[in-house]
């Protein structure tokens, strides 16, 4: 007898079809729908049960400070909503000896991201969301060889009829706005006078090799072994970190922001031996930098929303 059991409830509701998941619907549906540029039917039937419950209890991330500001401000939990894509990166090759740009992988990034923020605005709008908290990049692994790009992100789903009447895009309707805020931050921003636009994020893949004369200086027989800075790397670490804050800031303006704000930064590197002339060490560098922000605008040309009244706790 085996160690592990699907459960009846499983049971009954695939009729003991392995190929089906816990809703009853197969892998081919559900790469037909991802293929189609549309929700996982699961995901659809999960979305369902949510609006159907109508008083029933909703799962989130918030804390309890964070719920009771929330309900001050007008804003109630309605679900986790998740966005999910692996994507296959193309053929690429590296720039050869100096500094460039790898395009592949660099829109590999950013096309599998934009994937997941879609699905992600896709859940929440299946719910009747006008915002979603507390978006955090859960994976963005190159992975399997470095030629897959695991992207998944996780928020709750949020209704606040307020931010609704204030964002309509050009065809006369509102979308989900997604944020990087905490539910505390969020509250504080609304009663501020701002407004969160929607998230401004790119990635920035930069290759660098090293020159002549610094492979030479890491030599034990050139340098002694002394201590000293590799300038290529130091100079493309900046010029990832600053391509992708220049494009972010980009990103903003376009959806008509003042500034962003709750940004994450993160920049990585991995190393390369392509012409063998450091021995096993690296000669050159591929630096991956990422940022996620939030784009806000101030609420000058509308009514303020009404200030939610902050408690602090003086229990230590």
């Amino acid at each position: 007898m085996p160690i592990f059991r699907r459960s009846r409830s499983i049971q009954d509701a695939t009729g003991g079809r392995a190929d089906l998941d816990s809703f009853g619907v197969s892998a081919e549906e559900t790469r037909a729908a991802l293929e189609a540029g549309t929700l996982p039917p699961s995901a659809v039937l999960r979305l369902k049960s949510v609006g159907d419950r109508d008083g029933a209890a909703y799962t989130s991330d918030l804390s309890v400070n964070e719920f009771l500001l929330l309900r001050q401000a007008g804003l109630s939990p309605l679900t986790q909503v998740l966005g999910a894509c692996v994507y296959q990166v193309g053929y690429y090759q590296f720039p050869g000896f100096g500094r460039g740009v790898i395009g592949p992988l660099q829109d590999a990034y950013n096309n599998a991201r934009s994937t997941a923020f879609a699905r992600m605005l896709m859940e929440a709008e299946a719910v009747d969301a006008d915002v979603v908290t507390g978006v955090k990049v859960l994976d963005n692994r190159l992975d399997v060889g470095g030629n897959v790009i695991s992207y998944s992100i996780l928020g709750t789903a949020m209704s606040f009829p307020k931010l609704r009447s204030v964002l309509v895009d050009r065809q006369g309707r509102s979308r989900p706005v997604l944020t990087t805020f905490s539910g505390q931050e969020l509250a504080k921003i609304v009663s501020s006078g701002f407004i969160p636009l929607g998230l401004a994020a790119h990635t920035s893949v930069l290759f660098t090799a090293l020159s002549y004369s610094t492979l030479q200086a890491m030599s034990y027989i050139y340098s002694g072994g002394g201590n000293f800075e590799i300038a290529e790397f130091t100079q493309c670490y900046y010029e990832s970190r600053n391509a992708v804050m220049s494009r972010v800031h980009e990103l903003a303006r376009s959806l008509g922001a003042h500034g962003v704000v709750g940004a994450d930064l993160k920049v990585t590197s991995r190393g390369y031996s392509i012409s063998q002339m450091n021995g096993e060490n690296p000669d050159s560098a591929i630096y991956t930098a990422e940022m996620v922000a939030t784009a806000i605008a101030e609420l000058s040309l509308h009514e303020p929303f009404e200030k939610a009244q902050l408690v602090m706790s003086m229990k230590r």
